[in-house]
């Protein structure tokens, strides 16, 4: 009798490496990221932009940065909803997370660490820094291999990235306290465009498919998760998934889980682009902020939906 059982459903790993513009490995690789957003809204990424050596000192940097007392890192503060400090409360007991804007900018990352290490922290500030400038590429790579794979001029993705604004959450996760499996964070999508995710040693990060299966998210080494964000959805006029994540703690974890989340809004409206406009796919969204999108999540917690794109600008 033929095996009939099916394969469990597995996040697509798409390398990243070597590629060079305009090659045929170029395009096929730019197609591969079409799929894997439209259809499951992230793939594993395969880049070499972070060396190992780099991993472990920025990992050694955000145990230093976790360490300091909550009423130091309470000093990290924005007018922007999820860009300044968040310490462990009821709905998230295990979660502390920081951010620091543009860490392409040394500045932007100097004026961080004056807030927490009033004598200096050079080696945070060179480590972070370097760490900001590499994912950063790496978002704008992946950015322009999406909009190259939609046909969309290049004068309007370059735009795009002009427009682009970064936040680096640095994320700790205490072990569970039961002998149950803990929620670490909530299920949601990104209101981001994108999203580029490291996780650090430890497991916990789960994905939503389109049909509910939730899927754990294996890391190899030198990769990274690229999630579509919401933003993203409403550019595409619905074309790319914007995926549901979350951490789930499993008792058998005894040690700090940490990760390091880059997250790319746009900073101009974004419009929902011409080629993806024709009489079998009407426009589906009206021009938006990301910056607002962000907001409209955030203004009612008790009604928080996880997906608000369809509310906030739908036609």
């Amino acid at each position: 009798m033929a095996n009939t059982e099916t394969a469990a459903p597995k996040l697509p790993i798409i390398d990243l490496r070597g590629l060079i513009f305009g090659t045929s490995s170029w395009i096929s690789t730019c197609k591969e990221i079409r799929s894997a957003l439209e259809e499951y809204g992230c793939f594993v990424a395969l880049s070499d932009i972070v060396s190992d050596d780099l991993e472990v000192d920025v990992l050694n940097c955000l145990k230093d940065l976790f360490s300091l007392p909550s009423e130091i890192k309470s000093k990290n503060i924005s007018d922007k909803p999820f860009h300044g400090y968040f310490g462990r409360r009821p709905l998230s007991p295990l979660l502390e997370s920081l951010g620091i804007e543009n860490t392409n900018y040394l500045q932007s990352v100097q004026d961080f660490a004056a807030l927490m290490w009033p004598q200096g922290n050079h080696p945070f500030c060179e480590n972070i820094h370097k760490y900001g400038n590499a994912t950063i590429g790496l978002a704008e790579m992946v950015t322009r291999m999406l909009f190259d794979s939609y046909g969309i001029e290049k004068k309007q993705c370059e735009a795009h990235i002009e427009s682009m604004n970064t936040v680096l959450r640095m994320l700790e996760y205490i072990p569970p306290k039961t002998c149950e499996a803990e929620v670490g964070s909530s299920a949601h999508t990104d209101k981001s465009f994108l999203t580029v995710l490291h996780q650090c040693q430890t497991s916990g990060l789960e994905v939503e498919t389109k049909t509910g299966v939730s899927l754990s998210v294996d890391f190899p080494p030198s990769s990274f998760l690229i999630i579509a964000g919401e933003a993203c959805q409403g550019w595409s006029n619905g074309r790319v998934h914007s995926a549901v994540h979350g951490v789930k703690m499993e008792p058998t974890i005894d040690q700090m889980r940490y990760s390091l989340a880059l997250f790319v809004y746009a900073k101009r409206t974004i419009e929902v682009a011409k080629e993806f406009i024709d009489d079998e796919h009407p426009m589906l969204f009206k021009p938006f902020n990301n910056y607002e999108l962000l907001r409209f999540y955030t203004k009612d917690p008790i009604k928080r939906k996880i997906k608000n794109i369809e509310e906030f600008c739908g036609v």
